[in-house]
């Protein structure tokens, strides 16, 4: 099969399926270069992207635009991890609204019956927002009429599931607000309370902004029987809006315990297991901070582990930490429970300074005196 008919054929496929077999031949278009595309900066921007705008036109075949807007996936793909930015920044005001505007009427219509072409803008636009991250998207604002064509997608049954889901990531960060995991760099500061040096009630607390419209839409997606990956995308859409339930915990431990994920995305999902912090994320936590060290690992998940117990805050939690004699975190468990907001953190280990244990009466001691009341 020559590449004129390969290409065709993988495109005739993409329209005609859907969900996750669309997904993959989507992959399959990309991965093996059959969708040409080429590698954008500021000096060809508007060389690049203005004939795939005119061929996402109504004029074009259904053919025609679908290649243009998988092109536009992969430039900006392309773009965005390769310049490691939270926007592609080259692009001109006048430029990123005009890209806008073509991929959103794209989104809007429902073409020959399926959604192929507008399934292929939303990953065009998920990549342009850099959705798949957790950066606030600052350079357009969305209004309220174009964030209303992503609610829309969300919740039409009909649409493509994964379209669905780009689409939640995408209402998760266009907003003039910064996400919850934006707010503060969360990893860094439990790091730095468990070093001793601030205590753990001084910790940056979470400004909780209302997204309602966007939450009612996402969290449906949580609720419906959808593939792993899709409940994924809507637990970190919500995260990233301040919204947890119990029922993205699931979700989320895949993301942070799968090596496939980047280390930033990981750190994010983790971020959100502590806001919800119930008996399920305890445990796992617990589990992870008191499993051997492994080198392997660069990722870190054990030391992790241990740094969100110290962001927890949990007394209770602190107090059987410590109690484990885990040498490499035991004075930082020691310091965690001496600043709690709580009074009990303190309580705790004053009734430890008796301890039959030498290290752990000593790191009582030395923490109580560090955070004094």
């Amino acid at each position: 099969m020559n590449h004129f008919y390969k290409k065709n054929y993988y495109k005739q496929n993409y329209i005609q399926a859907r969900d996750a077999r669309r997904s993959q031949i989507g992959c399959i278009l990309l991965n093996t270069k059959i969708i040409n595309s080429q590698v954008i900066d500021a000096s060809n921007a508007t060389q690049i992207l203005i004939p795939l705008l005119e061929n996402l036109s109504v004029f074009c075949s259904i053919e025609e635009r679908v290649d243009s807007a998988l092109s536009l996936v992969d430039i900006f793909y392309r773009a965005q991890i390769q310049n490691n930015d939270i926007k592609i920044g080259f692009l001109s005001n006048v430029l990123l609204r005009e890209v806008i505007k073509v991929l959103l009427t794209a989104i809007e219509e429902e073409t020959t019956g399926n959604y192929g072409l507008s399934t292929a803008a939303i990953w065009a636009t998920v990549w342009l927002t850099n959705a798949k991250t957790s950066h606030s998207y600052t350079a357009y604002t969305f209004s309220e009429r174009e964030l209303d064509v992503f609610r829309r997608v969300v919740v039409n049954e009909k649409h493509d599931i994964f379209a669905r889901s780009n689409a939640a990531l995408i209402l998760s960060i266009c907003n003039s607000k910064a996400t919850i995991f934006s707010q503060a760099d969360w990893i860094y500061q439990w790091a730095v309370v468990a070093d001793g040096a601030k205590p753990q009630r001084d910790l940056p607390k979470v400004a909780y902004i209302d997204h309602s419209k966007e939450i009612d839409v996402i969290k449906r997606l949580i609720f419906t029987n959808s593939p792993s990956k899709v409940k994924r995308s809507a637990a970190v859409a919500l995260g990233r809006l301040g919204f947890f339930i119990p029922e993205m915990v699931d979700s989320l431990l895949e993301i942070f315990k799968d090596e496939t994920y980047l280390w930033e995305q990981r750190d994010e999902a983790l971020v959100y297991l502590v806001f919800i912090s119930n008996s399920q994320v305890i445990s796992e936590l617990i589990r992870g901070a008191n499993q051997p060290e492994n080198n392997t690992d660069k990722y870190g998940l054990r030391d992790r582990c241990f740094l969100a117990l110290i962001g927890m805050g949990n007394v209770a939690v602190l107090k059987y930490q410590l109690e484990q004699l885990e040498r490499t975190y035991i004075s930082s468990y020691a310091y965690a429970l001496a600043g709690v907001a709580s009074p009990l953190g303190r309580q705790v280990l004053k009734s430890m300074i008796n301890h039959q244990n030498k290290e752990i009466r000593n790191v009582a001691i030395n923490a109580l005196r560090k955070f004094k009341k």
